[in-house]
């Protein structure tokens, strides 16, 4: 290993989060933590002229995703946000390691809880694991005590999961401005409507330093989108809801989880190379 480099990493972690230290040296958050862990592995290249320093590669076996904290939200109801995170979530998993957050609380239990057929919630936030691949934290009205907590909760996830799924409610508190702070992609749902579209846009541009998407229900009434912003829009796919309520995750073959390998690709700006070029990044 390249000692140099892993006592720098190390130095940086004393005072920088991961995602500072993977911007200042050009890696991703992944690579960061192998090289402080040690699990990395470092070779250097010497250059082909005399007075350039040797390039540094680093191998790291996480690196065909950029981690991501993706906040599902909406500023109205009935758009259809928590079968979206669940779907992103189901879709992510299949590749990484994956955390759905509930964040959208309501009495009586959520959407998710009922869509994925978990047991009641306790009075604490309480991980289930859906699939070997596919984590969910539940919260319910009980845990608004522990909202302060939320963004420290969140960081601390990021340390186990490769990709994390908020679904959040339709208010607006600060609270929730504090997830999608946390956050490092925002998926704005919408159906299209004027007014909504109006408040949509006043919300996002306090974001602008994050990746944000505007993804168009299949519940659209019109197409008046914000701007500035990639789209995509979700077909209306009958089957989607008809397989939660078989207790069944859908299908990869639906027109609704195609759409969901669309929304990964714009997330994480995946980028047509080829496989050393995914897993080695240059310092």
């Amino acid at each position: 290993m390249n000692t140099d480099l892993h006592k720098k990493v190390q130095e940086m972690s004393l005072y920088l989060e991961d995602d500072a230290i993977a911007a200042v040296l050009k890696i991703t958050p992944e690579m960061v933590r192998d090289i402080r862990d040690g699990t990395a592995e470092i070779r250097e290249i010497p250059s082909s002229k005399n007075h350039y320093a040797p390039v540094v590669q680093v191998g790291s076996v996480k690196t065909a995703y950029r981690q991501k904290v993706i906040s599902v939200f909406r500023v109205k109801g009935g758009v259809g946000n928590t079968i979206l995170s669940i779907c992103l979530a189901y879709s992510l998993s299949r590749e990484v390691s994956t955390l759905l957050f509930d964040l959208n609380f309501s009495l009586g239990g959520s959407d998710a809880a009922y869509y994925l057929g978990l047991p009641p919630y306790s009075d604490q936030f309480s991980t289930i694991e859906v699939e070997p691949n596919f984590h969910v934290i539940q919260s319910s009205d009980a845990d608004i005590a522990k909202i302060p907590e939320l963004p420290e909760i969140i960081r601390a996830a990021r340390n186990d999961y490769d990709a994390i799924v908020i679904d959040l409610p339709n208010v607006i508190q600060k609270w929730v401005g504090d997830v999608l702070s946390t956050s490092t992609s925002i998926i704005a749902l919408t159906s299209g409507l004027e007014l909504e579209t109006a408040r949509l846009e006043s919300i996002l541009v306090g974001y602008r330093n994050k990746d944000i998407l505007v993804v168009l229900s299949p519940l659209v009434k019109t197409k008046d989108t914000p701007k500035d912003y990639p789209i995509v829009e979700l077909p209306h796919d009958p089957s989607i809801g008809k397989s939660f309520l078989n207790g069944e995750m859908p299908s990869e073959k639906t027109m609704y989880m195609k759409n969901m390998a669309k929304i990964k690709d714009l997330i994480f700006q995946r980028e047509k190379r080829s496989v050393l070029d995914t897993l080695f990044g240059r310092l």
